[in-house]
């Protein structure tokens, strides 16, 4: 039984929703040891003006360096994708 659950433990662990969080996890902590994010946040307008605070991001990502920008654009394409995963739950597909 031991090596039923076991195994069980490790197809969880290997899920690719659990695989996408944590490489979110390690991207956004990539970007935390680059970038001063509280104080980019400080100095972002209002979000009652969207059009200048989308403006804003769309400025200071494209004035980041290169490492931060691919870096920003794979961890809102993986959200978004473990976002469907958890919103669109297809059938339970393991690497195991």
């Amino acid at each position: 039984m031991r090596r039923v659950y076991a195994i069980w433990v490790v197809r969880k662990l290997l899920s690719p929703t659990v695989l996408k969080a944590g490489i979110i996890v390690v991207f956004v902590n990539q970007i935390a040891s680059r970038v001063w994010v509280a104080k980019v946040f400080e100095n972002a307008p209002s979000t009652a003006d969207i059009v200048s605070f989308l403006n804003f991001f769309g400025t200071a990502l494209y004035n980041t360096r290169t490492a931060v920008q691919l870096l920003s654009v794979a961890t809102i394409f993986l959200a978004v994708w473990l976002l469907e995963d958890l919103f669109f739950k297809r059938e339970s597909k393991s690497f195991i």
